[in-house]
């Protein structure tokens, strides 16, 4: 998860250089058509995203039509299904079933840390105006 602390790895970029958000719902739905580890590594990515996105990010949802429920299912959805790729993590069997049962709670505590972290004027939102040059 480290790698998302580039704000970067939230976004798609357009072969022009314009930045849009990762369709993750539609990331997921493809994942469904991929096999071995491209699978496994598409749904780590939509399951972290998501998880990043509801635990750290949940102020940026306040203003989209989608909202952090929507975040949860997909990020939910996503470890269940890397289950199947992962059943044992940490020597803990069902590892990633087991955390998606418990996504809103750790989204909890990670905002929790944000809130302590970030002050109002500084808590971190994942808008960007801005082209990325390639």
């Amino acid at each position: 998860m480290d790698k998302y602390g580039d704000a970067t790895k939230y976004f798609d970029v357009t072969e022009d250089g314009q930045i849009k958000n990762k369709t993750l719902g539609t990331m997921l739905l493809e994942a469904g058509n991929m096999s071995g580890e491209v699978k496994k590594s598409r749904l780590k990515d939509i399951a972290d995203t998501s998880l990043l996105i509801c635990g750290f990010f949940s102020q940026s949802l306040k203003k989209k039509i989608v909202d952090i429920t929507y975040y949860q299912e997909l990020g939910q959805s996503a470890y269940i299904q890397l289950n199947q790729f992962i059943p044992s993590f940490y020597d803990t069997p069902l590892f990633y079933k087991s955390f998606a049962h418990n996504f809103e709670k750790v989204t909890n505590i990670m905002n929790c840390v944000a809130e302590e972290t970030f002050s109002q004027s500084d808590c971190p939102t994942l808008i960007i105006d801005k082209k990325i040059s390639a």
